[in-house]
């Protein structure tokens, strides 16, 4: 009897399949008339009350998520094949990606590896549906302030929407269409009806702004998120820094890449951004230090400062500074990765500047070349500890297992060391 009963609800699924699918069929003739009806209301300075407007926000609403609706990240192809039908099957590239789609009359869908990834409209109900949307609301707030409790609870609707729409054209390349609705979206939840100070859509909308070459708007949107506190471990101040430098002004450019260098230190890309505008307007690129030191006088506890600071004298060439700063974050936090394998690969690489320079020498001495060597093996031995308590900390990393496999291989003539290589090699060979 089980048998059967799955049987006959399999055979009831797929006769409901058509069903489902003429069900989300879109009434754009109905909306387009709603929608028209209200707007003469709405309109009329007799009858435009805030409850009209409220409703004409609704059907605004209604005509621009009508196509998709049913629709979300994350949904498999049976179950759209279920709810929107068959649809016309393709395939298309987009940037590097391969994607699947199905063609509808009024949304195309993207798939990958059989999960929506995105959809496109291909149905326009009402132009700018949700731009007028969000104005009815406003209007209906502004007509009656015991309405704009429930004209707030329909903006943050209106403001998911953007979001989405705004992702959705992110993910088909569409740069400037998804920073504008990222932008619509912060800039409705920061109306007084609203008061949200949504600090990561400022920050999407700056980044894609940038992206899509729009400097002053992502200007705009980077500063709001970053007064607001949201910065990414530096990453705001590093598009804002390409806000300023698109826009042609390399002194603001050069002055957020100070600030964040100072706060972020161990972000490699604010230091090689910065470096590289002091060498483009001519300056020493040393000039950065004192932003570093200065950070570090008022929180010499922190590790990250001189990891950072090892990083930048690496940049400049001073491998002897920069292994005393990585040496100085290992004292400070014993247990730190990024402490502990920063100061392992300083020495690694002080290690391949020996060997490189040892075979640019000219030695006639068998002697004196055993004990060039043995200098090189002595510095390549000293990062062992480090990328052993690295590895310790943070056995899911696979650089340190990476480098203990070479290092132990190099001294695998030596008592146990072989042992130790084919431990890490075949650790290093189940991590790939």
């Amino acid at each position: 009897m089980k048998h059967l009963i799955s049987l006959a609800a399999v055979l009831l699924l797929t006769a409901n399949m058509a069903v489902q699918a003429q069900a989300n069929k879109v009434d754009a003739a109905g909306i387009q008339n709603k929608v028209s009806k209200l707007e003469a209301t709405a309109n009329d300075p007799k009858k435009g009350k805030a409850t009209v407007w409220m409703n004409l926000g609704k059907a605004y609403y209604e005509a621009a998520v009508a196509p998709s609706t049913g629709l979300y990240q994350g949904m498999d192809e049976k179950s759209l094949i279920l709810l929107f039908g068959q649809g016309t099957e393709g395939t298309e590239k987009v940037g590097s990606l391969d994607y699947k789609t199905y063609a509808y009359p009024n949304v195309t869908v993207y798939l990958r590896d059989g999960i929506v990834d995105y959809w496109l409209p291909n149905t326009v109900i009402i132009e700018n549906a949700l731009d007028k949307a969000r104005d009815a609301y406003f209007k209906a707030a502004e007509k009656d302030a015991k309405i704009a409790p429930k004209a707030r609870e329909e903006l943050l609707r209106v403001s998911d929407a953007y979001k989405q729409e705004g992702g959705n054209y992110y993910a088909a390349l569409k740069y400037v269409d998804a920073a504008n609705d990222f932008a619509k979206s912060y800039d409705l939840l920061a109306n007084p009806v609203v008061n949200i100070a949504d600090t990561s859509t400022a920050y999407n909308a700056g980044l894609i702004y940038t992206l899509g070459g729009d400097f002053a708007a992502a200007q705009k949107y980077l500063e709001a998120a970053i007064n607001n506190g949201y910065e990414q471990d530096g990453e705001a101040y590093y598009y804002l820094f390409h806000s300023y430098y698109g826009q042609g002004d390399k002194e603001k450019a050069k002055e957020v890449l100070q600030r964040a260098v100072a706060k972020y230190p161990k972000n490699s890309q604010l230091i090689e951004a910065l470096m590289g505008l002091y060498s483009e307007m001519g300056e020493n690129a040393e000039a950065i230090l004192p932003y570093v030191n200065d950070a570090i006088a008022s929180d010499p506890k922190n590790p990250g400062l001189y990891v950072g600071l090892g990083q930048i004298y690496d940049r400049l060439g001073n491998s002897e500074k920069s292994i005393e700063a990585f040496a100085k974050a290992v004292e400070v936090a014993p247990d730190d990765f990024f402490a502990n394998f920063n100061m392992a690969f300083a020495l690694t690489k002080k290690a391949d500047d020996m060997a490189t320079e040892l075979n640019s020498k000219s030695i006639t001495s068998n002697d004196e070349y055993k004990a060039e060597l043995e200098k090189i093996s002595s510095a390549y031995r000293e990062a062992i500890p480090y990328l052993e308590k690295s590895h310790e900390i943070n056995p899911k990393q696979k650089l340190p297992v990476e480098l203990l496999k070479n290092l132990y291989f190099r001294f695998r003539d030596e008592p146990g060391m072989m042992e130790k290589y084919e431990t890490y090699n075949t650790m290093f060979k189940n991590m790939q």
